[in-house]
């Protein structure tokens, strides 16, 4: 299970990206990435810091992987 709720709209964001990159000249390059990309609601500079770390991973994070089922 991930720690982030999928976002159908950074999903296909990220399919459309690997798609891009291999048709212009890095076919098969989707094979080889594993991508967790990752959205905090606000920033996150300095906010680690300032909570216990159940408190910080509580926290909503909106996400998206690229093979992320693959062990690397």
């Amino acid at each position: 299970m991930a720690f982030y709720s999928p976002d159908p709209a950074m999903d296909q964001a990220l399919v459309d990206l690997v798609h891009l990159l291999e048709t212009s000249g890095r076919s098969g390059l989707g094979e080889h990435l594993s991508i967790t990309w990752l959205r905090f609601a606000e920033s996150q500079i300095d906010r680690a810091t300032q909570l216990e770390p159940a408190a910080y991973w509580a926290g909503p994070v909106q996400g998206s992987s690229w093979r992320g089922d693959q062990l690397r």
